[in-house]
């Protein structure tokens, strides 16, 4: 029996990087410049629990400007249609979408490695996620994002009341959790590391 290697997946930080100007990011995809805007993006399905998201969001949008953007296509009974909510729907290149969010949310229930977080981390953004399947490994706590309970929207809501009030402490954590995909999941590494594994097997 061959021994087995685990690869962790990779990705591109020339691709998915932060944009130049917040503002004009935002404008490219018809979105008003002076909104601070929430995001998903991925598969939309009950695993995940974008009810805790859209609940949460409700909460911080009685104390300001903000809308929420949930990129992506799924289960057509999901409905979270509401005032200042966008769904943008399917899309080719996710990047223009990334870039033009100021803070990235996954409640996911259950997940593997979400590649979709590490996209938005090496977008430069602050995450806020639950502790599910191999996110809790690189995720730490306070440090290059922020973790909550599984459905909890109170823990959800306070977290993303601290990053919309403190846009420092969002520059400080979307930088962390760009450096963390840089060292721990870049693309160039991945593909390496699978050529070496391959090599082995010959």
């Amino acid at each position: 029996m061959r021994p087995s290697v685990i690869i962790p997946l990779g990705v591109d930080p020339n691709r998915f990087k932060p944009s130049h100007s917040k503002p004009m990011a935002k404008r490219k995809i018809g979105i008003d410049a002076t909104r601070l805007v929430i995001g998903f993006c991925g598969r939309i399905g009950r695993e995940k629990d974008l009810w805790t998201l859209k609940k949460a969001f409700e909460n911080v949008q009685k104390k300001g400007k903000v809308v929420l953007l949930i990129v992506g296509k799924g289960i057509p009974d999901i409905r979270l249609e509401g005032e200042g909510v966008i769904m943008a729907g399917q899309q080719e290149d996710v990047v223009p979408y990334l870039q033009a969010m100021d803070i990235y949310v996954l409640p996911s229930l259950t997940e593997t490695t979400s590649l979709s977080t590490l996209e938005a981390m090496a977008c430069a953004l602050p995450v806020i996620c639950t502790p599910v399947g191999a996110i809790k490994t690189y995720i730490k706590h306070r440090e290059n994002g922020f973790l909550f309970p599984r459905g909890n929207v109170e823990k959800l809501t306070q977290y993303l009341m601290v990053l919309l009030k403190k846009p420092k402490r969002r520059e400080e954590l979307g930088l962390a959790a760009r450096k963390t995909v840089k060292e721990q999941f870049h693309w160039e590494n991945t593909a390496e590391r699978i050529k070496h594994s391959l090599k082995n097997l010959l």
